[in-house]
């Protein structure tokens, strides 16, 4: 008499921890589950296994005939776990990057729910203000993430000759030059567009010492009667 085997099986993938349908057929006599390849626990009988799992996991199927024959080897069954990080980081004034790699992304104008188009990339540049989101895609999940507001995407920046700011880059004080125009506030943003500093402008130059904030890309925004002004700088 042969031995029994195991003729066919097929796995399951599933999205994060849930139940995943396993299938295996013996050709003669019942399907034995076990979670390792010898020995190991017995966990059911059956043609069909439906575990609960939360990373991936191989299962092993036996073919029993019974009174002690079984297969000579049992069949390795793949239950397949795939998660998806949906985090979301903003990198820059008008820059949003999705913390999952090595995946698939739309990005989302949240406005109007409706995909951007062209805007596939892990990392998205905006034109304009508003709220945006990142689908993401990774085997079998499919995930959304959260809208992030950007409120400073629409701002543009100036290259103009009515202020200068120098040094740039710096590892310390800057001064911004006002002696080509009237100037009443001078407010400094970091990358998350949070502010920093807020100066009232009383001369034709304000000096800001940057020494004690983090390196990275900053906006210096000028009220003037030319109206308001941008320039980015770069603390090392």
């Amino acid at each position: 008499m042969n031995s029994p085997s195991i003729t066919q099986s097929a796995g399951d993938e599933r999205c994060a921890s849930g139940v995943v349908n396993l299938s295996a057929t013996s050709s003669v006599g019942t399907t034995d589950w076990y979670d390792a390849a010898v020995g190991g626990t017995f966990l059911a009988t059956g043609n069909t296994y439906a575990p609960t799992i939360s990373v991936t996991t191989t299962f092993y199927a036996e073919a029993n005939l019974g009174g002690g024959c079984v297969s000579p080897s049992r069949t390795a069954v793949l239950a397949t776990v795939d998660n998806v990080n949906i985090g979301v980081t903003q990198t820059a004034f008008n820059e949003l990057t999705a913390d999952q790699s090595g995946a698939t992304y739309q990005w989302i104008d949240c406005a109007t729910s409706q995909p951007i188009a062209g805007e596939t990339n892990q990392t998205f540049t905006a034109t304009q203000d508003g709220s945006y989101a990142v689908s993401v895609s990774l085997g079998v999940c499919d995930e959304l993430s959260a809208c992030t507001d950007l409120l400073f995407a629409g701002l543009a920046e100036h290259t103009t000759d009515f202020i200068s700011v120098y040094p740039n880059p710096t590892t310390g004080s800057v001064t911004i030059d006002l002696s080509n125009v009237e100037a009443t506030t001078i407010t400094i943003f970091n990358a998350l567009g949070n502010e920093v500093h807020r100066a009232n402008c009383t001369g034709e130059s304000v000096v800001v010492d940057m020494k004690n904030h983090a390196s990275g890309v900053y906006l210096v925004q000028v009220e003037t009667n030319m109206g308001t002004v941008q320039q980015r700088i770069v603390k090392q």
